[in-house]
């Protein structure tokens, strides 16, 4: 029977190898569930995330309880929106704070609403309040009802990103690479995709430049983009030291040539009509 962990803290390094100082190539948030694969005997697993992605994560970061597994796998019903975030005691201006949470955490969520914040519940079973302004529900989404709707969220969820410095292996407003940027604004909205800049066909098509639409994913050599219109593109670029807008039209002033010139594929979701 397949085991499952549940993310403890607030960003926990996913490892290429079981080292504390081995790389970093991804992120998992608190709240997410990661399959547990084997352990290590250097204190690590070996897990994989909800979108396929594999690599060694510490023991103590993770919950491991059957019970408690389970219950939050089938509870966990908000995601965090803001930023950086914190959870407090109360609801007082200066309440304790209990955890301080980035954008796209998982919550439980309580259903008590006070002094505009939402009562939650974290993955250790504390509970305190969070700003219901910087969580939403999470739904199931309808792609052959809400198309425009996915995309024009995917853009707005992008820009909330803009000057957010460069991380390799990073997916949080602290830092993240192009890949983690593709992968968490998809994430944000529902919708899981690999964390990598190579176009899966299991979650992408191909598509030609005139086809291309908001929200598609331009991929590059170890490099992907979100297309958010106007011939724009969001990415988090190592050499501009983060997250910024350039541009597929020549004409342009941040056209990017050396970096289209090596554009490989376009891919729209498989969701997407």
């Amino acid at each position: 029977m397949s085991e499952y962990a549940v993310v403890k803290n607030p960003v926990v390094s996913i490892k290429g190898h079981p080292k504390s100082k081995g790389e970093h190539i991804d992120e998992v948030l608190l709240g997410m569930v990661v399959e547990v694969l084997w352990e290590d005997v250097n204190d690590f697993l070996f897990v994989q995330t909800d979108y396929n992605y594999k690599g060694y994560v510490k023991k103590g970061d993770l919950i491991r309880k059957y019970e408690e597994v389970t219950s939050w796998r089938n509870n966990n019903k908000v995601i965090v929106t803001g930023g950086y975030v914190d959870i407090t005691q109360d609801t007082s201006y200066n309440s304790y704070i209990i955890k301080s949470v980035v954008k796209g955490t998982y919550l439980k969520n309580l259903s008590e609403v006070k002094a505009n914040r939402l009562l939650v519940e974290l993955p250790d079973g504390s509970v305190g309040w969070i700003r219901n302004k910087y969580v939403k529900e999470r739904v199931k989404l309808d792609f052959s009802v809400n198309e425009d709707e996915i995309r024009n969220n995917i853009v707005i969820t992008a820009l909330q990103y803009l000057k957010t410095q460069f991380r390799w292996g990073g997916k949080t407003p602290l830092g993240v690479d192009s890949s983690g940027l593709t992968s968490i604004v998809y994430l944000i909205n529902e919708i899981a995709i690999y964390r990598d800049a190579e176009l899966m066909h299991d979650y992408f098509v191909d598509i030609g430049i005139e086809d291309i639409k908001k929200g598609d994913v331009l991929f590059f050599p170890e490099h992907t983009a979100i297309y958010i219109g106007e011939d724009k593109f969001i990415h988090s670029s190592s050499i501009d030291s983060g997250v910024v807008i350039h541009s597929l039209n020549p004409e342009d002033e941040n056209y990017k040539g050396e970096l289209i010139s090596t554009l490989k594929k376009i891919g729209k979701y498989k969701g997407f009509k």
